[in-house]
């Protein structure tokens, strides 16, 4: 049959210990790269009879101990949920990885606009935040944030755009808001974007499991939403397909999540133009996702959510009436509506 391009000898050495492969020539498959992404290498292995798979390659192993054993676990809990594709050969030490290739394609632009395939989506991630194996590893992105915050933007100097030193303030507001109203994690995927999920004839299907664990699901859907730039009234009828109808208090705590993955974008810009990599193109990137945060936090679905969730911290019992301002362009202050009037009038 013959190779598309020449196997690489490192791939060749990695199949040579793949106890799955070794009954075979690997030169009677029609070999092809997938996709390189920034840890990890897609190689396809295609024969119209013996087999057709995919393997993983890492760049560089994770030294993380037991990092591959709770992808292993997660993986398995999301296959035997129907999730997940099938492993022929996991690797404990490296991350190799062997499993059935998937016909299929990535989601494109035109599919996020179909409220169809987004409910199909949607009944995806509520299937993956009801698995009933509990996942290995905790997802805890408003820590995440807040040491990216710490490391890469604590020191933010005048020839830092305003905009980035508003929405860094704005979010160090908005976690705390959030902080006050915590909910049960459940499994998540993760990493959900749309080259992570595969449109197949009749299905959806998600891969890439790898920064799967236990987390915040309205995480999980606001990373769906912002990596896959879907649109604010697609969101609105995601949501109220995720919830079966209104749910004020969940969908307030996407549209927040949603904010502060705009901001944390912008920073992971920021710390790659500080460390040169490209830096004119990452600064402007990094303005780029600011400006976007900030006119999202001027829509009336975010205003609305952070004074839903002002209540829900303030008060339980009887929501009180809020208003939510900006002082001197930099800070999000939420204070109730009274208190502000009661000031006026002194």
């Amino acid at each position: 049959m013959g190779t598309l391009r020449k196997i690489p000898n490192h791939v060749r050495t990695v199949v040579a210990g793949i106890p799955y492969m070794q009954d075979v020539s690997i030169d009677v498959f029609r070999f092809s790269p997938l996709k390189e992404g920034r840890h990890n290498a897609l190689y396809r292995f295609h024969h119209p009879i013996i087999m057709d798979v995919v393997l993983r390659i890492a760049k560089q192993p994770e030294q993380v101990d037991g990092y591959y054993e709770e992808e292993l676990h997660n993986h398995t809990a999301a296959h035997d949920a129907g999730l997940a594709t099938e492993l022929l050969h996991f690797d404990l030490k490296t991350g190799t990885s062997l499993y059935p290739f998937q016909m299929g394609r990535p989601l494109t632009r035109t599919d996020i606009k179909n409220e169809a395939i987004i409910k199909q989506i949607i009944g995806g991630i509520q299937a993956t935040h009801a698995i009933a194996d509990t996942f290995h590893y905790e997802i805890n992105f408003n820590e995440s944030l807040r040491e990216y915050i710490k490391v890469h933007a604590s020191n933010l100097n005048e020839d830092t755009p305003p905009e980035l030193i508003q929405v860094v303030s704005m979010a160090k507001s908005v976690l705390s808001l959030i902080e006050k109203n915590p909910v049960p994690y459940t499994p998540c995927h993760g990493d959900l974007h749309r080259s992570n999920i595969l449109r197949t004839q009749d299905d959806i299907v998600f891969i890439d499991w790898q920064l799967s664990g236990m987390g915040d699901p309205h995480v999980d859907l606001a990373s769906f939403f912002y990596a896959s730039n879907v649109s604010e009234r697609m969101v609105t009828k995601a949501l109220t397909h995720y919830f079966q109808g209104p749910a004020l208090f969940p969908t307030a705590r996407v549209q927040a999540y949603l904010f502060l993955k705009g901001v944390y974008w912008a920073i992971y810009d920021l710390k790659n133009a500080k460390a040169a990599v490209n830096e004119r193109k990452h600064k402007r990137r990094a303005l780029r996702r600011a400006k976007a945060s900030l006119n999202f936090a001027k829509s009336n679905s975010f205003l609305e959510a952070m004074k839903l969730l002002s209540h829900r911290s303030t008060s339980r019992a009887k929501p009180k009436s809020v208003e939510v301002v900006t002082l001197d362009n930099k800070t999000l202050a939420i204070k109730p509506a009274k208190s502000r009037q009661k000031a006026q009038n002194s």
